[in-house]
């Protein structure tokens, strides 16, 4: 769906006649979660960096209820 190829869940079942057809390495390639990175050294300064943010974040902002549009 995400490549446009069909519209509605239902033309899914027409691409493949069986199970077997359908390329089963994509699930591993486009189905990969990834979550980012960062270097083992940003370790060392997220305590610092934790403190400083929970220091200067606005609590009333972040309780508020949402804004509507």
């Amino acid at each position: 769906m995400a490549t446009g190829k069909i519209k509605d869940r239902t033309e899914l079942y027409q691409l493949y006649k069986k199970p077997e057809d359908r390329d089963f390495s994509r699930d591993y390639r486009d189905g990969e979660a990834g979550f980012g990175s960062s270097a083992p050294e940003g370790l060392v300064y997220f305590p610092e960096v934790l403190a400083f943010y929970l220091q200067h974040r606005r609590a009333s902002r972040l309780l508020a209820p949402p804004k509507t549009r």
